[in-house]
């Protein structure tokens, strides 16, 4: 069970969070949030299946690289 205390502003700056791994290097990390805007028609839906099925296979895309394929839902 995990307990919730205040922190000071000084000790929130001074901890130390682990990096993030990367879905999709360089832009595209677990846990993080993505936008893709185009105009309408410009294949923002192939974007974003080609990238959920990039990240579900481990290949790269579009010189994106997959290290590893991980479970997508979409």
């Amino acid at each position: 069970a995990y307990s919730v205390r205040a922190v000071t502003m000084k000790s929130f700056l001074q901890i130390e969070f682990p990096p993030r791994p990367y879905l999709m290097s360089p832009w595209l990390t677990t846990s993080g949030l993505a936008m893709i805007h185009a105009e309408r028609g410009a294949a923002k839906t192939w974007l974003a299946l080609s990238v959920a099925y990039a990240v579900a296979t481990g290949v790269s895309l579009m010189g994106w690289k997959v290290d590893k394929s991980v479970k997508v839902l979409y």
